[in-house]
């Protein structure tokens, strides 16, 4: 099999959607390998690490791998595909298909890398499908996403088709896109006090993409211009970014419409619209 092209649509975001209870027949496949390129592996719940090979057989609780330049790809009983990239680890919690109510219920874990998950159509109710990543759970609603997860368990999910929720660990907030939206702003927005609980320029970080954060940000407040996103928006510019342009710009836009829960304090807002009328050296 090539190796498909994955067109970005850049949606990201950290997430958690409630966990659901499901059940699986012990011992029973639930997954079936279709594809192999290079070094990939699996290893039973219990058992030792195997090269994996076409036709292997995949249970609950499975972990596979892959090494540089591989990938493995695997076939559920509804027809849903999943295809696991180079350098990239994910668990296959749980995955039940109810052939009598056409409807899939699943957990699967990625800890790191690139993994491609397609719905095949056979499934009429995928409600129950989960990914969970370090920082997030995204849901899905009859979907072909694509989750990429980095070291430090930034997520992103691009959208390609359908729709997906996420909701970020220790958040109430969900976030919902389909495709062509950007989810990677919305979860971060909502998870960055988990990488630092004061916030104080995480987003200036190398390894996190501010520019990528703050297009999904100005895609969030066209589609939904009120105070509170905006005063979000300009609080991560300032505090986690250290983006002073576009901090002034979005202090300009809320003016007198302050939402004071956003803010650590009335101080911290001062702070940042002094900040962002120093003129730049």
């Amino acid at each position: 099999m090539k190796q498909a092209v994955i067109p970005t649509i850049g949606i990201a975001l950290l997430c958690a959607v409630s966990a659901i209870a499901l059940a699986s027949t012990e011992g029973a496949p639930v997954a079936s390998v279709v594809d192999v390129i290079k070094d990939a592996f699996h290893t039973p719940p219990g058992g030792a690490e195997l090269a994996a090979k076409v036709g292997d057989q995949l249970l609950a609780d499975e972990a596979i791998r892959t090494g540089p330049d591989s990938a493995i790809e695997m076939n559920f009983p509804d027809g849903a595909t999943l295809r696991l990239e180079a350098d990239s680890d994910l668990v296959l919690d749980t995955y039940v298909f109810d052939p009598n109510a056409l409807k899939s219920a699943a957990n699967i874990s990625v800890p790191s890398g690139i993994a491609r998950y397609t719905t095949g159509g056979v499934s009429t109710d995928d409600t129950g499908v989960q990914f969970v990543t370090p920082v997030a759970t995204v849901g899905i609603r009859g979907t072909d996403i694509v989750v990429s997860v980095g070291t430090n368990g930034e997520t992103v999910i691009d959208v390609l088709t359908g729709k997906v929720t996420a909701k970020p660990n220790k958040s109430e907030s969900v976030a919902e896109a389909e495709e062509g939206q950007s989810m990677y702003a919305r979860i971060y927005g909502s998870a960055y006090g988990l990488l630092s609980k004061r916030g104080t320029a995480v987003f200036a970080r190398p390894d996190v993409n501010w520019p990528r954060i703050r297009a999904g940000f100005d895609d969030l407040v066209q589609r939904y211009p009120d105070s509170t996103n905006l005063n979000t928006y300009a609080r991560l510019a300032c505090i986690s970014a250290l983006d002073k342009k576009t901090t002034a710009q979005l202090l300009q836009r809320i003016a007198q419409e302050v939402e004071p829960q956003v803010w650590q304090s009335r101080s911290e807002f001062m702070r940042c619209q002094n900040w962002s009328r120093e003129a730049s050296p």
